[in-house]
């Protein structure tokens, strides 16, 4: 019961890409439900892109940091958010799907731009 009630979204694809699973967070960021999409191809509920318009791509992505994306929701409106691509893995250490998890940063870059103070009190080496 953890997982479906964190704070950050999470979605669990299979092997081929298809998804098993995403929390309510996930339903929010993305604007799709489960029952919408569960079955479908990840890239109907991930579609990234960077700031400049250019599509990335979550499954080709193995790094474990977040990479700050804008995701486009199922109503057409755009987010800024942050994700991260973790395989998982059978006994055997087979890649039997993946795990994204998303992080909503869009207060976060507002903040910034409203108050460059905020962020000049986490890099205190810039004055």
């Amino acid at each position: 019961d953890v997982i479906p009630n964190i704070g950050e979204g999470a979605i669990s694809l299979d092997r081929e890409g298809k998804i098993l699973f995403m929390n309510r967070t996930a339903e929010y960021l993305t604007g799709w439900s489960l029952s919408e999409v569960q079955g479908e191809y990840g890239e109907k509920v991930l579609r990234f892109s960077t700031n400049k318009g250019e599509n990335i791509r979550a499954m080709e992505s193995d790094r474990l940091r977040y990479i700050p994306s804008l995701l486009t929701r199922n109503d057409g409106s755009r987010i800024q958010v942050a994700f991260r691509v973790s395989a998982v893995r059978d006994e055997k250490g087979f890649i039997v799907g993946s795990i994204i998890m998303l992080s909503e940063i869009t207060a976060l870059s507002i903040s910034e731009k409203e108050n460059p103070k905020w962020k000049k009190s986490f890099n205190p080496k810039e004055d």
